[in-house]
């Protein structure tokens, strides 16, 4: 989380992997009380560990003025890095006789055929994003899609609750706040100039880089309801897909207690939208670089400062 520990992501942090691992047990714990069958303790036990350890490693490539790039690829990337990170520390733990107490060519669980080391780089692997813009509704509308290609049909259950967690745990639930603030936090870890320049204080900054920075702010916030939309819509594709659960004869039933539990998406994607107009119908002027270079020879900075903090620019 950040360069050897320090300076810690504003979203991929401990914080947000600790929620994971917590809503990816949750999402078994909902399945197991349904079915009982298809989740051990093991697999409960393993998940909490990938959810912890799905976003250790966070290579990117940033400077010279451009978004943060992370590098990807659930196979080279970040997350089969962050898999092989869990591994090895895994590894490090043996029994009283030199036994290792996690084999990692052992099977995950008795559920699962899989060795431990083939499920944690499947597992976290279905975690990978991938990023479509303005990709088509199926109500016919447009938005940003994040979309998990290795989240595959025939993958475990661990995988299908790690993904959950990650993309739409947040989106789903009933704290709208909870949702805001994680789309806040994408966007200062990935304007990573944007916090660069704000450390050489507001004054230093032009009206006309004052004016695109209000715009990605305002274009980010508008993403937000069609990347709820994608998750409603994905949450519901990947829990008809699974294989697992399809072979369940209370499959019904696990698909109404997880719709339960994941129940306020229209309720977020609303919420988003409001938020959305209510922030361009309050700092809408601050796209004109005019507009800025008026307020900066006024020496007010309060509206730009106050648009800063609406995403979480507190601190800077």
């Amino acid at each position: 989380f950040g360069p050897d520990g320090k300076d810690p992501l504003d979203f991929h942090n401990p914080e947000h992997s600790e929620r994971v691992s917590k809503l990816s047990r949750e999402f078994l714990e909902i399945v197991r009380g349904v079915d009982p069958a298809l989740v051990s303790d093991r697999d409960v036990a393993f998940v909490e560990l990938e959810g912890l350890a799905h976003d250790l490693v966070q290579e990117a490539t940033v400077g010279g003025g451009t978004m943060r790039k992370r590098h990807r690829g659930a196979a080279i990337g970040n997350e089969r890095a962050s898999a092989e990170r869990l591994l090895q520390e895994l590894g490090r733990y043996v029994d009283e006789e030199g036994n290792p107490v996690f084999p990692l060519d052992g099977p995950v669980s008795p559920n699962d055929p899989e060795t431990l080391y083939e499920a944690a780089v499947q597992d976290i692997g279905a975690t990978y994003p991938d990023f479509a813009f303005g990709a088509a509704l199926p109500d016919g509308t447009k938005g940003l899609k994040v979309h998990q290609p290795h989240l595959v049909p025939q993958g475990s259950l661990r995988a299908l609750a790690l993904a959950t967690a990650d993309l739409r745990g947040a989106v789903g639930a009933s704290d709208f706040s909870a949702f805001q603030r994680e789309g806040d936090a994408e966007f200062r870890e990935l304007q990573e100039p944007i916090k660069e320049e704000l450390r050489g204080g507001v004054a230093t900054i032009p009206a006309e880089r004052r004016a695109k920075i209000a715009a990605s702010i305002l274009d980010w916030e508008k993403t937000q309801e069609g990347f709820a939309k994608w998750q409603q819509a994905l949450f519901e594709e990947s829990l008809a897909a699974n294989e697992i659960l399809r072979r369940s004869e209370k499959r019904e039933e696990i698909l109404a207690a997880l719709r339960q539990r994941y129940g306020h998406f229209d309720d977020n994607i609303a919420a988003a939208q409001r938020r959305a107009e209510g922030l361009e119908a309050k700092f809408g002027f601050l796209r004109e670089p005019d507009a800025q270079q008026k307020l900066i020879g006024e020496k007010n900075d309060a509206p730009f400062m106050s648009l800063l903090e609406e995403v979480g620019y507190v601190s800077l």
